[in-house]
């Protein structure tokens, strides 16, 4: 092997090994970086843990979420009783729907294109005809 070829093998490992301590110290800040953030975030838990042991002492056997959905099913029950009353079904609609979020997945809505154009979809909730009342 002549002596360039060789001088080009050992640039070439001096690159490599070069790239591999940028790498590796770059990993190691990153994981310090997340280190510390993590850290900063543990340190706001015992301010959550105080206000909900506030909440324990003056509210026993509170369930935030319980009771929302405790609400939401009596507003549920009134609309019921009301069907052509639009604010006392959204009421309901959006009662069940803030609980939803802590007891479901959430849905998203994706854009779908085809050949360059865009198919839109639409949902329509129709509040004036309710399953099972008379029909």
């Amino acid at each position: 092997m002549s002596a360039v070829a060789e001088k080009d093998q050992v640039n070439h490992l001096e690159t490599r090994r070069k790239i591999t301590k940028e790498r590796e110290s770059a990993l190691r800040a990153r994981a310090s970086k997340e280190a510390s953030d993590a850290a900063t975030k543990t340190r706001k838990a015992p301010q959550k843990r105080a206000l909900l042991l506030l909440l324990e002492d003056r509210f026993p056997n509170y369930q935030p979420v319980l009771e929302m959905a405790s609400k939401a099913h009596r507003l549920s029950e009134i609309a019921d009783s009301r069907p052509n009353d639009s604010i006392a079904q959204m009421d309901s609609v959006n009662a069940h729907e803030k609980v939803a979020k802590y007891v479901t997945p959430q849905l998203k809505a994706i854009d779908l294109t085809s050949g360059g154009e865009q198919i839109q979809f639409g949902f329509q909730l129709n509040l004036a005809v309710v399953p099972g009342k008379g029909a």
